[in-house]
């Protein structure tokens, strides 16, 4: 163990730990939940990396000093080394913590790298004063919120549009089966179970185009704008230059916000997108227990799709088979939903005066709501929806069993008529043409015809 003592006492730090006091200090006092993710330490890593070479050109530190930080952070990037980066999520809520971490790591790699030992004092390079020049925990921590954010999303909207391509597929190719449809989950009038999927394909398509919004409006970053939003100890032009190496570093149009203080005082573009999440998580739910429904039985439920049976469903009932693919996936909306609740209460709660507090929680958020959707979607598709079938004989069953069909007689015989057909068939248990002909409305030849005329006139 080495000993560091300052103005607060003396810390005990493990010789090998690559990193310094605050780490140690935090590690000591905050001991509950998970580490906070890689994914927000990682982007953290590179605002260093992107605020280092724009204090070289700025003048602000030496060319050789960006150097060693230039080095760290992209050994760290290439090695991601989690084990460097132990702190919590429940820790201090502005991230003060997890921004020393990261400060301490580079400089205790940078000290290494020059031969020197971690045992050794001072190193190569100071944690607060090279590797944070020009920045404060408020601005990186939130900056690196929104681009863990950004760049997170894009496997979340290459799993949505996967999820709806094959729903789009699976459309196209039921586009002539007619089926009866279900309103309050009684009997309506049919539609193809090919519009059916294209509505739940339609759904998806309207919120990738939310999530996308959501997502363009994290690009304005506040890194530049210090503790709150002045700029206090940052050179004049450290915004703009800082994230424009930031967007060569990830190939993202990152900019500088108008006004930083916006994004430290209030993480809201954070909490909008974490919104579209949950309203993503619905329209998944939706889709999920329609498709559940509709595949119940095998005899005595609905039984109109037959889902991919993928292991047994009973360790007592032989034979039974689940919609397990479906089950799993319900539990990802439902986790997400709650995960967005938390999220406005980070927003809503978390944001007092000049800064909000409540950062590490919000960025476990978005992870966590990244992984599970991301990946419950991609399993959902491939596993269930890729395999789904329509059981054609069950269909139309259902369909002539139907008395809604009735609605198509209405243009020609009025809705009072139509009405009686619908009650007598039903009371007496006859087919609806049989019902027109036996109350006189119509032949039975007449009501077929229409019935027939009305489904095949259906457009997916």
């Amino acid at each position: 163990m080495r000993t560091h003592t300052d103005g607060y006492g003396t810390v005990s730090i493990p010789d090998d730990a690559p990193w310094g006091k605050q780490t140690q200090r935090s590690l000591d006092h905050f001991q509950v939940g998970p580490r906070l993710g890689w994914p927000l330490v990682r982007c953290q890593i590179l605002i260093k990396q992107a605020a280092a070479q724009a204090n070289a050109q700025l003048g602000v530190i030496t060319p050789a000093q960006a150097e060693l930080i230039d080095h760290a952070c992209t050994q760290l990037l290439a090695d991601a080394p989690t084990d460097f980066f132990p702190l919590k999520v429940y820790q201090t809520g502005s991230g003060t913590q997890t921004n020393m971490n990261v400060n301490e790591v580079i400089a205790g790699l940078a000290q290494q790298h020059t031969g020197g030992q971690l045992t050794d004092t001072p190193w190569a390079l100071h944690p607060n004063d090279h590797v944070n020049a020009s920045q404060s925990s408020n601005d990186t921590i939130s900056a690196a919120l929104m681009v863990c954010t950004y760049e997170g999303a894009a496997d979340l909207l290459a799993a949505v549009t996967l999820m709806r391509d094959a729903l789009t597929a699976k459309a196209e190719s039921w586009h002539d089966i007619v089926k009866i449809g279900r309103t309050h989950l009684m009997d309506a009038v049919p539609l193809t179970l090919g519009s059916e999927a294209h509505t739940w394909a339609a759904e998806l398509t309207h919120r990738l185009t939310r999530l996308q919004a959501a997502r363009t409006a994290l690009l304005s970053l506040p890194l530049g704008g210090t503790v709150h939003g002045s700029g206090q100890n940052a050179p004049q032009g450290f915004s703009a230059t800082a994230c424009q190496h930031l967007a060569q570093l990830t190939g993202s149009p990152y900019t500088a916000a108008p006004r930083p203080a916006l994004h430290i005082a209030n993480h809201s573009v954070v909490a909008d997108y974490v919104s579209e999440l949950a309203g993503l998580a619905r329209v998944t739910e939706k889709i999920t227990q329609d498709i559940r429904l509709l595949g119940s039985g095998p005899r005595c439920g609905l039984g109109e799709l037959q889902l991919p049976a993928l292991e047994p469903g009973s360790s007592i009932m032989p034979g039974k088979v689940n919609p397990t693919q479906c089950e799993a996936l319900l539990q990802v909306c439902w986790r997400v939903e709650g995960l967005a609740t938390t999220a406005s209460r980070c927003v809503t709660a978390g944001s007092t005066l000049q800064l909000n507090v409540a950062a590490p929680l919000l960025g476990h958020i978005v992870m966590e709501a990244h992984e599970l959707l991301a990946g419950g979607l991609r399993q959902f598709t491939t596993k269930c929806i890729n395999d789904l079938t329509a059981n054609r004989p069950q269909i139309e069953t259902h369909r002539q069993n139907s008395l809604m069909l009735v609605t198509a007689l209405v243009p020609h015989i009025g809705y009072d008529a139509a009405t009686a057909i619908a009650q007598h068939a039903h009371q007496q248990g006859v087919t609806l043409p049989h019902a027109a002909e036996a109350l006189g409305h119509c032949t039975a030849d007449q009501a077929t015809t229409w019935i027939n005329h009305s489904c095949q006139a259906l457009h997916p």
